[in-house]
């Protein structure tokens, strides 16, 4: 193969990896507590979800009231 091949090639590969990198979308991850208002206990298995999502994102928090939610496309949710 010839220099100008290589620079050929390698010049597709490099324009490959950047337009493979820039057209994925961002994301967030989103996580936090469950507890009761009153009493401060965790709440396991409370549901949380994204309010005005399409297709709905939720989640239901763990034993001691946590949850985390992946993937969330960026941008301001109501919980």
């Amino acid at each position: 193969m010839t220099i100008k091949g290589t620079h050929t090639v390698l010049a597709f590969i490099f324009m490959f990896i950047f337009q493979i990198s820039f057209s994925q979308t961002p994301v967030q991850t989103i996580r936090g507590n469950v507890y009761d208002q009153d009493s401060h206990i965790p709440l396991p298995g409370a549901t949380i979800t994204l309010l005005h999502t399409d297709p709905l994102i939720g989640t239901i928090s763990d034993f001691d009231g946590n949850f985390k939610l992946e993937k969330v496309p960026i941008g301001r949710y109501n919980i």
